[in-house]
């Protein structure tokens, strides 16, 4: 399935090929296996999915995975970012008081 993809060329290919193969290595298992099945199926909805509109159900969607370790947080923020165009426009400095001794 999707998760088994290593990159979104992978599952195009895949996806048109004629006949169904199998895979030489091994199926990865456990929780490591989980979370790179989580990461391929993010990034290959992220490359059908490209609206800023689209960008932003992504990000609301794999939200809803309750487990940190499989939560792809750093993808969220990412796709969160591109939907809003986020730039850093102005950076302030303040001065604080000195506390030292």
């Amino acid at each position: 399935p999707y998760g088994s993809y290593a990159s979104v060329e992978a599952a195009k290919a895949g996806l048109t090929a004629a006949a169904s193969a199998s895979s030489t290595r091994s199926q990865r298992t456990g929780p490591a296996g989980a979370r790179q099945g989580i990461l391929n199926l993010l990034a290959l909805l992220q490359a059908r999915y490209t609206s800023t509109e689209e960008k932003r159900q992504l990000a609301m969607l794999f939200s809803l995975i309750s487990d940190p370790y499989f939560q792809p947080t750093k993808q969220i923020t990412a796709l969160l970012g591109e939907a809003e165009n986020a730039t850093v426009s102005r950076i302030e400095l303040e001065e604080g008081e000195d506390k030292g001794g």
